[in-house]
């Protein structure tokens, strides 16, 4: 019998297929759908943190091989930013890689383990609930591959070197105490500094260790980049036995774990870790002393500063205007900078440098210079090398500029020195008080050097008789563009500094504009004054006074010579102000920072406060106030 298929059956079972394919599709996406891991809708809001209730292996487990660990949590989790977050101490070279699955994650690690090291894996901050995102808190898993638990503790904080402020984006560092340098090797213990500026780093070995606190812009564990900062100790730590294990996996339902079973787990010990002589090798004058105790542990505190550059770096080259070249370099530069033009031939600069000496501007002084395109430049200074010794180099400079076109538009960064446009003066004021005090020197600063002064069309006019004041008018070596007045400044007075048009022009011959300066004297009794009495401080030292209690700004200070044991701060705006000592130790009248190729700490600061506990020092007008600054009494 011959069967034949029409097509009106053939268009049937190609329809009877493609519907058996949409079915099979839907069925898929369904069951895929159905195993997304979604957040429940509707109900309160959940502000509970996931809660870890066991672990496999257990928590402590000891000769650890890896290469996985699983943890089990109350509730689903995922993990955020898990390698930013995650701690792990030693720290590993190779991450570690998380796997979460519902309310399970594992880790594995890719890195091989130390024998016989004991492991802390923080992930108190990777780890985070599905619904609201709460993380995971004091959520810690240790384990050792060697036979024992190591139960040794580190506590203390890390500060800003000058202001004592925390410091809270640093990591502490432990390295083997017989290390040639901290930050040469990878360290044998890491931990995250906390916002407010303290760490704690746990089951380390009860031994001896540098310790080391790191900025690390890189992330790689050593201090290899200018923009570092760095804290470093003198001499080693010991890490003492933790007075008690803390229930890492909390909850009433979770595993608890005895103080009992942990110290026998520990080898039966439960005694503090004793300095004298518990390390081989080393005596106990080795050992730091200066730690102060803290539930059993040793709390030191670490001193951060940013060093200045050893090696000298042209970091910045630029003409801003027509007339005006900048150099910044990474640090101060040693000895005078020299500029020899290479072209146009003829051009001529005079030298500016800033306050902290790393800038330096280099002025026009004739047409030359500013209506040229295009300078060649030969930068001569010094820099250090490998050995930190200043040796002579050259930059070779090539800076350009375009003119501005006729009928353009002149901005006061743009101001080409070529006649015509004015030359602004201004009253630089070193203090938040607008009144002149007795001894101060009035300094007028101009926009662009000065190349001529008229000293007759300038007058200190009495605001009482209109009569004409004698005056002096200095000019500063290395500042170009600020001319001083001094006097003998009568108290209680008003007065008027007049500038007259052209008193003073630039090398572009710009002169300055008819100008006024209103200034005023007070009556002594209008300040405050303080008059020290210091015991037992550093020789010498600097005493400084500080009005905001965050950022601790100096605005006034004294030197205290070597020898003396007075000193005073005279003719202060009434208010509240606050006081520090700076250890002096090179005799340079400013603070200054430390240097951790040369293991020199930064120069030591205190800060005062009365027998009471009180920092701040509250002044009246017509008051003058006796104050005794004992440095030993002072907060370290």
């Amino acid at each position: 019998m011959e069967y034949y298929i029409t097509f009106a059956d053939m268009v049937l079972r190609v329809v009877r297929l493609a519907y058996a394919l949409v079915a099979l599709l839907l069925c898929a996406l369904l069951s895929v759908r159905c195993a997304r891991v979604m957040t429940p809708e509707g109900g309160p809001k959940d502000e509970n943190p996931p809660r870890l209730v066991r672990t496999k292996p257990e928590p402590f487990t000891v000769n650890f091989t890896g290469p996985e660990v699983r943890l089990f949590f109350d509730e689903t989790v995922t993990t955020k930013e898990f390698q930013k977050f995650v701690e792990v101490s030693p720290p590993l070279k190779y991450p570690l890689i998380p796997t979460d699955r519902g309310k399970s994650l594992a880790l594995r690690f890719t890195d091989t383990l130390l024998p016989n090291t004991t492991y802390r894996v923080d992930l108190s901050q990777a780890i985070v609930d599905l619904s609201e995102g709460n993380k995971a808190m004091d959520c810690v898993y240790v384990f050792s591959t060697g036979g024992r638990i190591d139960s040794g503790l580190v506590v203390g904080a890390v500060r800003d070197a000058f202001t004592h402020n925390p410091v809270d984006n640093a990591t502490v560092q432990l390295y083997v105490a017989d290390a040639q340098k901290e930050l040469d090797d990878f360290p044998a213990a890491a931990a995250r500094v906390k916002a407010d500026g303290t760490f704690r780093l746990e089951n380390v070995r009860e031994n001896a260790f540098r310790v080391a606190a790191l900025v690390d812009a890189n992330a790689n564990k050593k201090y290899d980049l200018p923009s570092e900062r760095i804290a470093f100790l003198d001499t080693a730590v010991l890490a003492l036995r933790m007075p008690r294990f803390v229930d890492t996996l909390g909850g009433s339902d979770s595993v608890k774990l005895s103080r009992g079973g942990v110290t026998e787990r520990l080898g039966g010990r439960d005694s503090v870790f004793a300095a004298e002589g518990a390390v081989a090798g080393m005596g106990s004058d080795t050992i730091r002393k200066e730690y102060k105790e803290q539930n059993g542990a040793a709390r030191v505190v670490l001193n951060m500063f940013s060093e200045e550059s050893s090696t000298q770096t042209l970091l910045k080259r630029e003409r801003p205007t027509a007339g005006m070249v900048q150099f910044v370099y990474s640090s101060p530069p040693s000895g005078r900078v020299q500029v020899e033009v290479v072209a146009p031939v003829g051009a001529n600069f005079i030298e500016e440098h800033s306050k902290r000496g790393d800038t330096v501007l280099l002025w026009a002084q004739n047409p030359i210079a500013w209506d040229a395109d295009t300078l060649f430049l030969l930068v001569r200074s010094f820099r250090n090398d490998s050995l930190n010794v200043p040796r002579p180099w050259v930059d070779t400079v090539r800076l350009g500029y375009r003119q501005k076109k006729l009928g353009e538009k002149q901005t006061e960064k743009g101001v080409a020195d070529t006649g015509g446009e004015r030359l602004k003066l201004e009253i630089l004021r070193a203090e938040r008080s607008s009144a002149i005090k007795p001894g101060d020197t009035l300094v007028i600063r101009a926009q662009q050097p000065y190349a001529s002064v008229d000293r007759a069309k300038f007058r200190l006019i009495s605001s009482a008789d209109t009569s004409e004041y004698p005056f002096t008018l200095v000019q500063f070596e290395g500042r170009p563009r600020d001319l001083g007045i001094t006097t003998h400044w009568p108290i209680d007075s008003s007065f008027i500094m007049v500038v007259d048009s052209g008193a003073v022009r630039s090398f572009g011959n710009n002169a300055n504009d008819s100008t006024a300066f209103p200034l005023r004297t007070y009556r002594p009794s209008n300040y405050s004054a303080l008059h020290f009495t210091l015991v037992n401080v550093p020789d010498p030292c600097i005493l400084q006074l500080y009005t905001d209690a965050k950022e601790r700004k100096t605005v006034r200070q004294v030197v205290v010579p070597r020898g003396e044991t007075k000193a005073s701060i005279m003719y202060l705006d009434p208010g509240t102000y606050y006081l520090r000592v700076v250890d002096d130790r090179n005799g340079d009248g400013r603070w200054t920072t430390g240097d951790f190729a040369r293991r020199r700490q930064p120069e030591a600061v205190r800060y005062y406060t009365t027998e009471r506990g009180e920092s701040e020092i509250k002044t009246r007008a017509n008051w003058e106030y006796d104050i005794s600054v004992d440095y030993s009494k002072l907060e370290e």
